[in-house]
């Protein structure tokens, strides 16, 4: 059965007038002069007070305080064209305005979008602080679909938005974190709990970082999980420091014992030596008694250098420290250190002149730089080549956690092309008495001795190396400008 169709415009008219009536959006008649001819603001109105015909409305009842919007809403009374202004700020509200002009006049609709707009600038408020905060910050729908990412997330990942956005996140970090996500985050998840955990997640360029991961879900409004959003913190560094922090407090547990040892060891020696030289002095000659007395004599004069050097390493040796100028004493090495190695390595220095003064034991930089030169050497039995270099840096994160109070550090580096220490071995390079030599070719104490010069300095040495690509040693000292300084 058809419906019946309005055939008069007197039912025109009644439908119109109840369509504007009824409509929940306040509509509003006004001339070419803004002057009201009708409204439908029988039970609410977003002004102060109800409008009244022949008001003025932009005057009489909506007064906005903007000179400039004012003018522009007139203006649009005359001219045929229908004009929206989203965000027109009226009191404490917000108000959406639709201008349709028609012959003599035209019709403004007003929606209060108040709580719009609040809850609008307070999401923008949240993408600002998400966008600068450091953490990266990524949320994903139920399959994995990257939807969003903040600024530090695409920086720690190496990724642009473009090749994030609408990627599935979990084949972005690889299969391993894609069967970790399956089988045991998604689970927790699922119960409703926010999961967190350590991995190492992959960059763009196939290197991993440390990251402490979080993922929680986003439930809609009928607390059904949407959306999972995944926060990480980058703790590589953290990781670096900590373990530089445990090293450094598991040397100096060492180096105690080993002074102690080395003092009372000593004290020993003394006595071996003063009763072999006496002894000596005792028996005949171009004897095998007098030979063998001679030979405990020079084994306990290199018994006595071990204990030199382990003291060195200890700390618990006293030597006199003034302030010098660093670059001199790596040249006069390097002058030296020529004719000493291999013809087969190539030395490639770089020595800024200009670093400065540090407060040391010239002897003991001589012998720094000596032992991790001579041991760059002895890794590279093939050839290779041996890099030198000394430069001026600030203080970082590192150099405040090891005590430094200055604002430059001056940085040696000792970089080498051999075959490199392997993740295990260099967790203990510079423990006395350990070494990758053969047996004969070391005591294992010439890195010991390095660490202990550089502490006793109040400084501090890193190594990074990779098996078959070489060693790299950085030893940073502070440097001084004159004695007023080290007051």
């Amino acid at each position: 059965m058809k419906k019946k169709q309005p055939n008069s415009l007197s039912e025109n008219k009644e439908i119109y007038k109840a369509l504007y009536l009824n409509i929940p959006i306040e509509t509003i008649v006004v001339d070419k002069n803004a002057q009201i001819i009708k409204h439908n603001c029988t039970k609410t109105w977003v002004g102060d007070k109800p409008p009244k015909i022949n008001d003025f409305m932009f005057i009489d009842y909506i007064k906005i305080k903007d000179r400039d919007i004012n003018e522009k809403l007139l203006k649009c009374l005359k001219k045929p064209v229908l004009k929206e202004f989203p965000n027109i700020k009226y009191n404490n509200k917000f108000l959406h305005l639709k201008i349709a002009p028609f012959l003599d006049g035209a019709v403004i609709t007003l929606t209060d979008v108040t709580n719009t707009e609040k809850i609008n600038q307070e999401r923008l408020r949240l993408e600002i602080a998400i966008e600068q905060i450091r953490e990266g910050v990524a949320i994903i729908n139920i399959n994995g679909t990257i939807e969003y990412v903040n600024k530090a997330f695409k920086k720690n990942t190496g990724y642009k938005n473009d090749e994030l956005i609408g990627n599935n996140l979990l084949l972005i970090e690889g299969e391993k974190h894609n069967t970790l996500f399956k089988t045991e985050i998604k689970k927790v998840l699922l119960n409703n709990q926010r999961w967190i955990g350590r991995r190492k997640c992959r960059k763009k360029d196939g290197s991993f970082y440390d990251v402490e991961l979080t993922f929680s879900p986003i439930k809609n409004e009928s607390g059904k999980i949407c959306r999972y959003i995944s926060v990480r913190r980058d703790i590589t560094r953290e990781n670096q420091l900590e373990l530089m922090l445990i090293h450094a407090q598991k040397m100096k547990a060492i180096g105690t014992l080993a002074g102690g040892i080395a003092h009372d060891f000593n004290s020993i020696l003394g006595s071996i030596v003063l009763n072999t030289e006496l002894a000596l002095e005792d028996i005949c000659p171009d004897t095998e008694t007098e030979y063998s007395l001679k030979q405990v004599l020079i084994a306990s004069k290199k018994a006595r250098d071990l204990v030199e050097q382990m003291l060195t390493f200890s700390k618990n040796s006293e030597v006199e420290q003034k302030i010098v100028k660093i670059s001199t004493i790596v040249k006069d090495i390097l002058k030296m250190l020529r004719s000493m190695i291999s013809s087969t390595i190539e030395i490639k220095q770089s020595i800024d002149n200009d670093t400065g003064n540090v407060l040391a034991n010239p002897v003991q930089i001589q012998q720094l730089v000596m032992n991790l030169c001579s041991n760059a050497a002895q890794a590279m039995k093939n050839g290779g080549t041996l890099y030198i270099k000394l430069e001026t840096i600030k203080t970082d994160e590192l150099s405040r956690l090891s005590g430094i109070k200055t604002d430059n550090l001056i940085k040696l580096t000792v970089k080498d092309t051999g075959d490199g220490i392997s993740k295990k071995d260099v967790e203990r390079i510079f423990d006395p008495f350990f070494t990758t030599k053969r047996i004969g070719d070391g005591t294992g104490l010439g890195l010991s001795v390095v660490h202990g010069i550089v502490v006793s300095h109040n400084g501090y040495i890193t190594v990074e190396s990779k098996q078959k690509r070489g060693s790299v040693f950085e030893v940073f000292l502070p440097k001084v400008e004159n004695e007023t300084s080290l007051k």
